[in-house]
């Protein structure tokens, strides 16, 4: 729960940005991929971040602070480049 919880408070900092706002189904959407079994609550998720449904690295480095995440560029470099 500690985890939700702070994935909660981190969209609410992110608001602070202009044009940024999470709705409630926007926020269990993603506290659900945070504990997801199931495809679909992780497809949910991805949809609230995904442009055209491609999440660019730019992107994800972006949101995986918010989902409570702590990976460095490097990390998110090789990811990339692994998926590519």
């Amino acid at each position: 729960m500690l985890k939700a919880g702070n994935t909660i408070s981190k969209l609410r900092e992110a608001e602070k940005e202009p044009g940024i706002l999470y709705n409630k189904e926007d926020i269990n959407n993603v506290i659900r991929a945070l504990v997801a079994t199931d495809e679909s609550e992780i497809n949910a998720c991805f949809k609230l971040f995904a442009t055209d449904d491609v999440v660019s690295s730019d992107r994800f480095r972006t949101v995986v602070p918010l989902l409570g995440e702590d990976v460095t560029d490097l990390e998110i470099d090789a990811l990339f480049e692994e998926v590519n």
